[in-house]
């Protein structure tokens, strides 16, 4: 019983030990500058990588920061990734600081593995001034209506588990040394090695398999 016990106990720590190298789709921020003076403009470039034979069929986030330290100017959406898109992509807000993007790719599964031909690519370019000195965070909501990423699957498209990056920007005296950054939620990663599990059960094609025969 204990051997059993044991090697079941090195099976789950080897499946805990696994999962952050398993959650392998990333969202990263990438800032012209992390030091920026009052009025100055910087641009964040927000990508996405790790897709391997995935793709990204549907979005919805809500990107937040301090107002206090930033004045949002515009959002570049990289629409040409996903073909035919509804709704155009609609920035809504949910407060000060909290800017929402909502868009579904119109195209079937075989048209967007073709559009989306590599495992990372850009899906936003953010805008913003510095409004005055101090530091803030940038990234995604923490409610599962603020970063979530959809994939294969159709019409029942399978929801994509992405680990999501932060930026930090300082303005004038402002610095980001010591700056709080937000902590990965722990349920990440096993939802991500529970899908990959399922995924390689299931066997699913994927669309560079598809090529690959073609």
């Amino acid at each position: 019983m204990k051997s059993l016990l044991s090697a079941a106990a090195l099976a789950v720590a080897a499946l805990c030990a696994s999962a952050p190298a398993s959650a392998a789709i990333v969202l990263s921020f990438t800032p012209s500058s992390t030091q920026i003076n009052v009025g100055q403009t910087v641009t964040i470039d927000v990508g996405i990588s790790g897709l391997g034979l995935e793709f990204v069929s549907g979005l919805d986030v809500n990107f937040v920061y301090s107002t206090a330290v930033l004045a949002w100017v515009k959002t570049t959406f990289e629409a040409a990734q996903f073909g035919m898109i509804f709704p155009n992509p609609i920035g809504t807000s949910g407060g000060p600081g909290d800017l929402g993007y909502d868009v579904i790719s119109l195209e079937n599964d075989v048209s967007l593995a073709g559009i989306q031909t590599d495992d990372a690519f850009k899906l936003f370019t953010l805008e913003f001034t510095g409004a005055s000195d101090g530091a803030t965070t940038l990234t995604l909501g923490a409610g599962p209506d603020a970063r979530l990423f959809t994939g294969s699957g159709g019409v029942n498209p399978v929801e994509l588990m992405v680990d999501v990056g932060s930026v930090c920007i300082a303005v004038g005296s402002g610095s980001c040394a010591g700056a709080s950054q937000p902590i990965p939620e722990p349920a990440t990663y096993g939802l991500a090695a529970i899908a990959l599990l399922a995924a390689g059960a299931a066997g699913r094609s994927r669309r560079r398999g598809t090529a690959a025969a073609v």
